[in-house]
């Protein structure tokens, strides 16, 4: 079984989402697809700069992160954890590699690797969530469930979310049911190092590396870990199959990026940092909030360019994880029912509320109508649906 440290490399960020599995990074970049626009240079000079994002799927026309669109039909799609990648969904995490022009309206995917946070059964379900693996999980009104709407304790499923260090908690952007597997997994900090009989506790777990080979290394107390496992704990132990050290990326300079997560460690305004990325804010525009506001715990959005490792923030923004979010979704219509009933995207869609239509009306879906659907998501026995609030009707898809 493979053990390794999570790194950045010159060919690319292939592990930081190992280091920011609760953090969340975008370009300031528009639809490349979603309402035609085009790739990289599109109403810009032509120039383009590297960029990197990470990040949960909020729409498809381009692959969306946290409003921003990228032209994915290049990209290199692969898994974390070297799986084959499951379609993409909403509410994945992803990172995102590749360039954006000069007015940072458009931009282009060059890979996208796809990751997930946890995978066991479920337990101690609530209605604000459940455990996992020892793992709290936390659910918002704006996690997608994909066949999973019913969960009870007992389900075997796996989960996309943003990590707070500060609680050990995760919250889920997507959660999947899926049938029982011999694949476990889940993210913690180390506690209880022992060395010698190679155990340390991760949450309410006591984990048990002596199967490991080659044996990790860069163990110690309070350093982020991912561990996988083959088989559920027994007597409260995990045996571990894999463990990956979470390390802190090294984010070389790059132009322009923004990170969506939370604060786990503030000593000033000129340096905290999100997830174990460092942040200058300085001299940054605060909206949603003031100085104040900003402390360990706090969700947040950091946009700027990277100098010697630290994002210099141009803007830091508020989040509020419970305020209810919009997706969205540009594709043909195939599965149509009727208008409460249709697929976008691989997405089911409801337009069967108050609906503003744009190019057309509620008489015009159909199977093949091209479609931008914009709405919030609703719950159902058989998983997440969009309701629409607004359809506009495009002349193409491509």
């Amino acid at each position: 079984m493979a053990v390794h440290h999570e790194r950045t490399t010159s060919a690319g960020w292939s592990r930081w989402a190992g280091a920011l599995a609760s953090v969340s990074i975008a370009l300031t970049v528009a639809s490349c697809g979603g309402t035609d626009l085009a790739g990289v240079g599109s109403g810009g000079t032509g120039i383009s700069v590297a960029s990197v994002s990470y990040g949960s799927i909020s729409g498809f026309g381009s692959v969306i992160v946290n409003g921003v669109h990228f032209d994915e039909r290049g990209a290199t799609v692969s898994s974390d954890d070297g799986t084959p990648p499951a379609p993409l969904g909403l509410g994945m995490v992803i990172e995102v590699r590749g360039d954006i022009d000069s007015t940072g309206l458009a931009g282009t995917a060059d890979t996208i690797k796809v990751f997930s946070e946890a995978r066991g059964t479920v337990a101690n379900l609530s209605a604000g969530g459940f455990e996992l693996l020892g793992l709290t999980v936390r659910t918002t009104v704006n996690t997608v469930y994909e066949e999973a709407a019913a969960i009870a304790d007992g389900d075997y499923v796996e989960v996309y979310g943003l990590y707070d260090r500060s609680t050990g908690t995760l919250t889920a952007t997507r959660i999947e049911r899926k049938a029982q597997a011999a694949d476990y997994k889940v993210r913690g900090s180390i506690a209880a190092l022992d060395a010698a009989a190679k155990r340390f506790q991760l949450g309410t777990l006591t984990v048990d590396y002596s199967a490991a080979s080659p044996a990790p290394t860069g163990l110690a107390n309070g350093v982020q870990v991912r561990v996988r496992a083959s088989s559920e704990p027994v007597a409260g132990v995990l045996a571990a199959t894999r463990v990956d050290v979470v390390a802190t990326p090294d984010l070389g300079d790059v132009s322009k990026v923004e990170i969506e997560g939370v604060v786990d460690r503030f000593a000033s305004l000129a340096d905290f940092s999100v997830d174990g990325v460092r942040v200058d804010a300085r001299n940054a525009k605060l909206e949603g909030g003031t100085l104040a506001d900003l402390a360990v715990g706090r969700r947040v959005e950091v946009e700027g360019p990277v100098q010697a490792g630290v994002v210099v923030a141009s803007k830091v923004e508020f989040e509020d994880d419970d305020a209810t979010s919009e997706f969205e979704l540009k594709g043909l219509i195939s599965g149509f029912v009727d208008v409460g009933h249709f697929i976008v995207r691989a997405t089911p869609v409801d337009a069967s509320g108050s609906v503003t239509y744009e190019g057309g009306s509620a008489l015009n879906l159909r199977d093949g109508a091209c479609v931008e659907v914009k709405g919030t998501l609703q719950s159902t026995s058989a998983g997440s649906t969009v309701l629409a609030s607004k359809i506009q009707f495009e002349s193409s898809c491509n």
